[in-house]
């Protein structure tokens, strides 16, 4: 604003120095030295997973899976398979060999009441150092049984304790294609990842797309286009029909929708989403009672009450921004969103991480962290996966994980390629840092 006294626009400069100083200052004692990294990669999913009893945490890292007990609270405590125990080798490239691209990429792991399953790709022979298209997408299942004698450690040892189940009649459904420039998926695996065993459901959507709309006349898409759905069931695949009364959020034009991407209980009743940030307060002691979910930026709930927007006290529609919610963290006082743009084409990414203060009488806010989330997990940074330990502890207390990446090469102090990885909140630490 114009000052027309010289006194008053020294006033109003100093008071804008000092605002932007405070600023910085909050951000700078925000952050923490970071720790060394123990799982490096894109994590894309954080899988619960019940072994002989026991309740681990499981997830995608450079060069295999890494699992952990549950209530295990600390830093580094990330178990590995061995490279011997894979049904394939890891993906590298070989310059000088007679394939550059060798070996296939774990993309995602989820799980159910029995099995964990893995998503892989292949990628096109590519003699261009630097690009890797994808060829051929894989699943496949793993049954593990604890070490004998131990609590933590998983026995598998060899790659007959792997079967892959995308072959037959299935060997096709794991659908990519190009389209332009670019290189798509027009499936998803996902899963409820409920805090219930028994709860614990995984499906495919085969087919469907997020630019369906430019497809439609175009021949050779028709398979892309409309989705069908499988359940993995006792570790096979059947397929199975899901109907719009099945599905919260619905659009009309439901046959040329991008398709199902994620599911979760209310009670004991399954309801299946098209977006892929959705998560129930199901806990340990309880059913669920209320679901929530994203549509973009906006909040919603779904209960016995039907769908609702998420509101404040004077009935404003809760909402995380304008780039898209990609993935929730549901603590007892709040749930935290991560945002991703992933249809952006920019060479940067548009993400973070929003608060979102839960009342008692069902309304909600937009709040500050009172940790370093905002700092570590910042909107330079896709957020690709979140997950709460424990739904019925409050934020503060409990331990939370994150998954990170960004778009572009690096070259600005907002990012930094060793950031990409695992992150977590732990009580004991009462900060976020690299896991």
């Amino acid at each position: 604003m114009k000052k027309t006294l010289f006194l008053l626009g020294m006033l109003s400069i100093s008071l804008i120095f000092t605002s932007c100083f405070n600023a910085v200052y909050y951000n700078i004692s925000q952050d923490v030295l970071p720790l060394e990294a123990t799982v490096n990669g894109i994590i894309r999913h954080i899988a619960r997973y019940n072994v002989d009893g026991t309740e681990f945490l499981v997830t995608t890292a450079n060069n295999g899976i890494r699992y952990k007990l549950l209530n295990s609270d600390t830093h580094g405590q990330w178990n590995a398979l061995s490279a011997e125990s894979y049904p394939f080798e890891f993906h590298h490239y070989d310059y000088y060999g007679v394939e550059n691209h060798v070996g296939q990429q774990i993309l995602k792991v989820v799980a159910d009441d029995s099995y964990l399953y893995i998503v892989t790709t292949e990628y096109i022979n590519d003699s261009e150092e630097g690009t890797a298209s994808p060829s051929k997408a894989h699943l496949f299942r793993l049954k593990p049984a604890l070490k004998s004698g131990s609590t933590s450690e998983w026995n598998v040892s060899s790659s007959s304790d792997w079967k892959e189940l995308t072959t037959g009649d299935y060997k096709d459904i794991l659908i990519t294609y190009k389209y332009g420039d670019y290189y798509f998926s027009a499936f998803n695996v996902f899963s409820t990842n409920s805090v219930k065993n028994e709860h614990r459901n995984a499906f495919i959507r085969s087919g469907g797309t997020t630019i369906e709309s430019s497809l439609r006349n175009s021949s050779g898409y028709t398979n892309i286009i409309k989705p069908v759905y499988y359940k993995l069931d006792n570790g096979e695949i059947k397929s199975i029909t899901i109907t719009n009364k099945d599905t919260v959020n619905n659009p009309a034009d439901g046959y040329y929708n991008k398709g199902i991407n994620s599911a979760a209980y209310l009670g004991n009743e399954l309801c299946f989403f098209m977006t892929e940030a959705s998560v129930s307060n199901e806990t340990t002691g309880k059913l669920s009672d209320v679901i929530y979910f994203a549509n973009e930026g906006n909040i919603y709930t779904y209960s016995s009450q039907g769908e609702k927007p998420l509101q404040d006290s004077n009935g404003n529609q809760i909402s995380a921004g304008s780039v898209p919610v990609s993935c929730f963290a549901l603590n007892s006082d709040s749930l935290i969103a991560g945002k991703a743009n992933y249809t952006s084409t920019a060479s940067s990414s548009s993400g973070g991480i929003t608060r979102i203060a839960l009342n008692s009488d069902g309304t909600a806010s937009i709040s500050e962290f009172t940790t370093n989330a905002s700092v570590q997990l910042s909107s330079a940074y896709f957020i690709l996966t979140l997950l709460s330990k424990d739904p019925s502890l409050p934020e503060i207390e409990n331990s939370i994980y994150g998954g990170i990446f960004f778009l572009g090469t690096g070259s600005t102090t907002a990012v930094n390629f060793a950031n990409i990885g695992l992150w977590s909140y732990y009580k004991s630490r009462g900060n976020w840092n690299r896991e």
